[in-house]
């Protein structure tokens, strides 16, 4: 593969992972009419990190928070410096001292976060072998496709009036979390799912798109330390695979392809949900779906 084949795997990778087509279900269709062979593991590495980029740089505020949080919650009490964005103080100069503990709404998100990632992480664990055949199968693609079209309409114009993140339960998690699940079989979007899972929680649209992105992140890390376990325990063949970028190049053009297009997709994205226009991307998803399901008669 040379680096400008690479820029271009990069591009449609970091497209279709965040719009909510599926890239798994474009993967399979590429193979099965193009005999397009799956990226080697340094490259799939590379372009899941870079993904991973790019959700960072969209959401970082979000991130920071988070983070910040969690640090709060294993300090020992005492002055705690504020979250990013939180109001620098008080009159006098005294900073105001952030909300710690079950009150702290960035906390409450990583908590609804973990417990969002235990539903796909069982059903990997569980079905890893049932999810790896529909890989090859186009009619499986096509009619996943035709479901996440429908996902994408059902939701209409919910998330108008829905409620905010700081309002997030358990059951917005885990629902959004068993659909994530099901988004692990080819032609299930994986953003079109968990957005329209939030939705038709009662989230409002901002939140259900940020919940869905962030919720990506723990996805995508984890993925990629499967790709790397899996070359540990690889032995020869897993070094192999490991080494067999010669060309920096490749990675480079693979990465910035796949970050600046991820980063544009999600923009896209959350400009749709917040217009109301999710269900404009189920129009390509039943083409896409009607026409995987016409390759797989032959």
């Amino acid at each position: 593969m040379t680096w400008v084949e690479g820029a271009v795997l990069g591009l449609v990778q970091g497209l279709t992972e965040f719009l909510p087509v599926s890239s798994s279900g474009h993967l399979v269709l590429a193979q099965t009419l193009l005999g397009v062979n799956p990226p080697g593991l340094t490259l799939e590495i590379t372009v899941h990190l870079a993904t991973m980029a790019a959700v960072a740089a969209a959401f970082w505020r979000d991130l920071a928070r988070i983070v910040a949080a969690a640090f709060r919650a294993l300090a020992p009490r005492g002055r705690v410096a504020p979250s990013p964005g939180e109001p620098a103080g008080r009159p006098g100069g005294r900073r105001a001292a952030p909300p710690r503990g079950w009150s702290d709404p960035s906390l409450r998100l990583l908590v609804w976060l973990a417990a969002g990632t235990v539903p796909a992480a069982l059903a990997g664990l569980a079905f890893e072998d049932w999810f790896a055949a529909l890989f090859s199968s186009p009619r499986a693609v096509g009619w996943a496709l035709m479901v996440t079209g429908l996902l994408l309409v059902l939701p209409g114009r919910k998330g108008r009036e829905g409620r905010g993140l700081d309002r997030l339960g358990v059951r917005d998690a885990l629902v959004v979390g068993v659909l994530q699940a099901a988004a692990l079989a080819p032609g299930l979007s994986r953003s079109g799912a968990t957005i329209a899972g939030g939705l038709l929680s009662g989230l409002d649209r901002d939140a259900s798109v940020r919940f869905s992105f962030l919720l990506s992140v723990p996805a995508v890390l984890g993925a990629g330390l499967l790709d790397l376990t899996g070359w540990l325990s690889g032995g020869a063949s897993g070094a192999t695979a490991l080494a067999g970028v010669s060309d920096p190049r490749l990675l480079l053009s693979a990465a910035g392809a796949a970050a600046l297009s991820g980063y544009a997709a999600i923009r896209l994205v959350v400009a749709s949900v917040r217009a109301g226009r999710l269900g404009w991307f189920a129009l390509y998803c039943w083409a896409l779906g009607a026409a995987a399901l016409g390759l797989g008669r032959f």
